[in-house]
């Protein structure tokens, strides 16, 4: 074989691995996208103007009493850990694995570990009522897909976004306010 025979072999072979590896990053990063951003049973596909990712140090959670302090603390351990379908741990976490965490950490309260499971053991309450720690439920497809998040105070809740992970939101955000489906206080059966 000659030599220039040899080397278009060569950039064949090496080409033809290069678009393998190509089409595998592009398959893998539709998977992500389909499978964290839509088909999740508690994720936010879309984002409307992101705010900031972490709690400032001058912002209220709510009144100064001790809950609102440990919520304060434990969210603040939590922020930025990336989203993950199914994840309950502090290496990914989706948005009902973040809320029974977070109780858990904060309250020592087991919850529910789905959405759907979540909103069955709250008792509605108006939006102009909550108080840090109630939940917070989106309804991202009609009566099928529920977000949920810890309300924190001044309209701000906690939640896990399958695109930004674990982050504080302003519930006036147009996203949210179109979405918003119901709030809520853990039943006391539960608390005791």
């Amino acid at each position: 074989m000659t030599n220039i025979a040899m080397q278009n072999k060569h950039y064949i072979k090496s080409n033809n691995d290069f678009n393998k590896i190509i089409v595998s990053a592009i398959r893998l990063i539709l998977s992500v996208l389909l499978f964290g951003g839509l088909v999740s049973g508690c994720s936010i596909a879309k984002r409307v103007n992101a705010p900031k990712n972490r709690i400032e140090p001058s912002e209220k959670l709510g009144s100064f009493d001790t809950k609102s302090q440990v919520l304060d603390s434990v969210v603040k351990s939590w922020i930025g850990v990336p989203y993950r379908y199914g994840g309950t741990s502090k290496s990914g976490v989706d948005c009902s694995g973040l809320v029974s965490a977070i109780y858990k950490e904060a309250f020592q309260i087991n919850l529910p570990r789905s959405t759907t499971e979540l909103l069955s053991i709250i008792q509605v309450i108006e939006e102009n009522s909550l108080q840090p720690g109630d939940l917070v439920f989106y309804e991202i497809e009609k009566e099928k897909e529920f977000h949920v998040g810890i309300y924190l105070g001044n309209g701000k809740f906690v939640h896990a976004s399958s695109i930004k992970g674990v982050m504080i939101s302003n519930m006036e955000e147009a996203y949210f306010r179109q979405r918003f489906y119901k709030a809520g206080k853990i039943k006391n059966t539960l608390l005791k």
